[in-house]
């Protein structure tokens, strides 16, 4: 309610101001502003709608995904931003090949679990990226393990997750990528938690 209702309230404080503007280059100085609420305000639905989706789709069929194909899928969609930023990428599916899970939720994982290392990347270094799968106590676990920026965990640690908490200034930061892999795994049942410090990097672990 309140993520819809503050890009609202500013459209409608906008359109209020353009009423009384006489001077064009005024106006369309506001129009812009209100085409800007507008277009994150559809966002916003879009986001929430997803994310009510996921909630409601308890029930989508799981597969067996094979890691290594849906890696290899993954890297093909983000290969522009990979070679951009010079990323290594290792990967140890030998323990446990395929995972039995909703196959749109395994690549929106792994595509949002790659895309946060990339773009929090430390300004240092090259991003290194690793994951692994492995079983424990009977549960298929995927690690994706980073050498990035890291986050403050007794400063933020409760708030990772969180739908739009941002913790850096980076431009591109929206704070709902995590939050969409936590309500995917945790629809089907899963549980995901980050280990992680400050300018040495990050590690995630999904429990399936």
């Amino acid at each position: 309610s309140h993520n819809l209702r503050a890009p609202a309230a500013n459209i409608s404080m906008l359109i209020e101001m353009l009423e009384y503007l006489t001077d064009e280059d005024d106006r369309k100085d506001l129009l812009n502003q209100i085409n800007f609420s507008a277009q994150k305000l559809i966002d916003t639905i879009g986001i929430l709608a997803t994310i009510v989706k996921i909630r409601k789709d308890v029930s989508l069929p799981s597969n067996p995904v094979n890691l290594k194909q849906m890696l290899n899928t993954v890297k093909a969609d983000l290969s522009a931003s990979i070679k951009s930023s010079g990323a290594i990428i290792n990967a140890d599916f030998s323990a446990c090949e395929e995972i039995k899970f909703p196959i749109a939720y395994m690549e929106s994982v792994f595509t949002n679990m790659l895309t946060n290392s990339i773009k929090y990347a430390s300004p240092n270094r090259k991003p290194h990226i690793t994951i692994r799968s492995y079983v424990s106590d009977g549960h298929a676990v995927l690690d994706f393990l980073d050498n990035g920026i890291g986050i403050d965990m007794e400063k933020h640690g409760h708030k990772v997750f969180g739908l739009y908490k941002v913790f850096t200034k980076h431009t591109d930061a929206h704070g709902v990528g995590l939050y969409l892999v936590k309500n995917q795994v945790e629809s089907q049942g899963g549980t995901i938690s980050i280990e992680s410090e400050l300018d040495i990097g990050s590690r995630f672990t999904i429990t399936f």
